[in-house]
């Protein structure tokens, strides 16, 4: 199964829109319209996209992948959160 296939009704429904490849303008351009970023990685070689997200100001949410600890403080810019917990990614997406 695809990404697609999996996310067939938010799809169709407006609610998830995949973008495909972006420029490096673009993506700058997206990441500083968002709120923050969302990174639910088990594993990464090196975050370049949580860099990218830090360095645009953003707050990020993002599991203790590669490097995470030493750019993400815990309610300063963001939380470190348990993998496979959509419910605190959840309460923590929310910045409160």
């Amino acid at each position: 199964m695809n990404i697609k296939e999996y996310f067939k009704d938010e799809i169709q429904n407006k609610r998830i829109i995949l973008l495909g490849r972006k420029s490096q303008i673009e993506i700058s351009h997206f990441l500083n319209i968002s709120d923050l970023l969302i990174m639910e990685s088990l594993t990464e070689g090196f975050p370049t996209s949580m860099v990218e997200a830090i360095g645009c100001g953003k707050n990020v949410v993002t599991t203790n992948v590669s490097g995470a600890k030493y750019m993400v403080v815990n309610g300063k810019n963001g939380y470190i959160v348990k993998a496979r917990d959509p419910q605190v990614f959840a309460k923590k997406s929310s910045m409160d």
